[in-house]
């Protein structure tokens, strides 16, 4: 059964971003800069787009405690994907800068391997692709990094890559998988490769 999305029918971040995508070149085409949840954000100082999570995410503090309400969140979700833990999951993420806590939440994520494959990895792509808001995007990209992607998710992640909100987590999310396959390829039996 399917949750409805707690969005409504807002258009996704991933959408407009590809949509600005110019074959053979670089960057965004016109318009493509502004994201659609813009109207939407409540911060009293405006970043350029990336800039805030470069400077809080050096100069920030950890988050654990969003971590453990994110963590447990998104454990609920996992079990049992009601409208209600969707929605408490959304919101809270939209609630808290990703950045301020993404480090924390996967490295318990990656500690207790709870995203192998399957509903996380839909939750995750869930995210990162339909989501109108920046801060579950980032949290669905960076989920994927950690998690089992395929060749459509680096697509996603050079797609969403292009825009400056999106750029740090979707390389950090590319190197993070480089990193697995060639772990993966070093050690797999010679007569393997």
């Amino acid at each position: 059964r399917l949750v409805p999305p707690p969005w409504g029918d807002r258009p996704s971040i991933y959408a407009h971003v590809r949509s600005h995508v110019r074959p053979g070149q670089p960057g965004l085409a016109e318009g493509g800069a502004a994201l659609p949840d813009e109207g939407r954000l409540s911060q009293e100082i405006r970043w350029m787009p990336g800039a805030g999570d470069g400077v809080l995410g050096h100069h920030g503090t950890p988050g654990g405690e969003a971590a453990s309400s994110v963590l447990e969140a998104l454990r609920r979700v996992l079990a049992r994907a009601d409208a209600p833990a969707v929605q408490h999951l959304y919101a809270l993420v939209r609630e808290h800068s990703v950045v301020d806590y993404v480090d924390p939440l996967l490295e318990r994520l990656v500690g207790a391997k709870a995203l192998a494959a399957g509903r996380p990895r839909a939750l995750a792509r869930w995210l990162a692709t339909r989501s109108p808001d920046r801060e579950p995007v980032k949290l669905g990209v960076a989920l994927l990094g950690v998690g089992s992607a395929e060749q459509d998710d680096i697509d996603q992640f050079l797609t969403l890559g292009r825009h400056e909100e999106f750029t740090l987590y979707a390389v950090v999310a590319l190197a993070s998988l480089d990193r697995r396959w060639r772990a993966a390829y070093h050690r797999a039996a010679p007569l393997e490769r």
